[in-house]
């Protein structure tokens, strides 16, 4: 069955993404924190850019100004309207990308999608088809352009990870929820609810995937939404 949904949401709303479908993240105004468990990374996107959510990726996000609009598609549906796009570069994961040039036509096949959605079935009409591709090859030429340009260019990060995550980040992704929403359990609290021997073990782990401290990870998330 293909399907997709087109979302938005709006200022002081956080939204979680556990699943196998890949997701584009608009920033329609304003600001908001993206972040994506297997690049171990608090990013702040401005209006403007987006964001790629590849599959099997955990992630959250949290509007802290303005809104954005999330548009998710199951794997059938992407690999059906891009069976071209390199394989390898579904497995990439995309801190921040422009989207200023194209804005106005980008927001007008979103709002033909968002007409529709969410959708679900088994062929697309045509004006559906075409907005898809289009939003697709937005993405295509975009991430073409990074490659371009270098692996890293103005804050534009792009890296390469393995496609499939293993349990001990799916358990650290939790425990990140855990600090960044739960400001009043303590971090030996959180150790003990995610079954690590203690505080010590747990600092470790998180410290290895987050390169930073659990307290300085809360720290961190609460100045970056000031």
């Amino acid at each position: 069955m293909l399907s997709y949904q087109v979302t938005k949401i709006h200022e002081e709303i956080s939204k979680f993404y556990k699943s196998d479908c890949l997701y584009i993240i608009y920033v329609t105004d304003g600001e908001a924190l993206v972040f994506q468990n297997s690049m171990s990374s608090l990013n702040k996107l401005s209006s403007g850019h987006f964001t790629i959510v590849t599959f099997d990726d955990y992630a959250f996000l949290d509007c802290t100004k303005g809104s954005a609009t999330i548009l998710e598609m199951n794997w059938l549906l992407f690999n059906t309207l891009a069976s071209d796009f390199p394989i390898y570069m579904k497995s990439y994961l995309y801190s921040a990308l422009p989207y200023l040039n194209e804005r106005n036509e980008l927001d007008c096949y979103l709002y033909t999608l968002e007409k529709h959605s969410p959708y679900e079935d088994t062929k697309l009409s045509i004006d559906i088809s075409h907005a898809l591709i289009s939003v697709i090859h937005h993405l295509y030429s975009r991430i073409m352009w990074l490659h371009q340009i270098n692996d890293y260019y103005e804050g534009y990060a792009v890296q390469a990870l393995p496609y499939r995550q293993n349990e001990k980040l799916q358990r650290l992704f939790e425990a990140t929820l855990e600090l960044c929403y739960n400001q009043d359990k303590s971090i030996s609290e959180i150790a003990l609810d995610l079954d690590y021997y203690d505080q010590a073990h747990f600092t470790k782990d998180f410290k290895q995937y987050r390169n930073m401290t659990p307290h300085e990870f809360r720290k961190l998330f609460i100045s970056t939404r000031l």
